[in-house]
């Protein structure tokens, strides 16, 4: 009967690795109805990577910016003295 149920749940486990820096993401289906959790499961992972993606996207834009402005910085200092 718990196949049959509208309700479903899932565990959620984050584990973080400080050493490398990085997260480990377990998802889960505990009950419910295996075609419901085999969907949510799907698009979970699906969002995360596409969040991940734009995240890293992101940084390094970022990282370059202000790798420009550094260098441009350090230019301009030199040029004075």
């Amino acid at each position: 009967m718990v196949g049959d149920s509208p309700i479903s749940a899932v565990r959620l486990q984050i584990t973080v690795n400080d050493a490398k820096g990085c997260r480990k993401i377990t998802l889960k289906g505990l009950y419910g109805d295996q075609e419901l959790l085999k969907g949510f499961i799907s698009l979970f992972r699906i969002k995360l990577h596409a969040l991940v993606k734009n995240q890293t996207k992101e940084g390094e834009t970022s990282k370059q910016s202000s790798s420009r402005n550094l260098k441009g910085a350090a230019q301009g200092s030199k040029s004075r003295v």
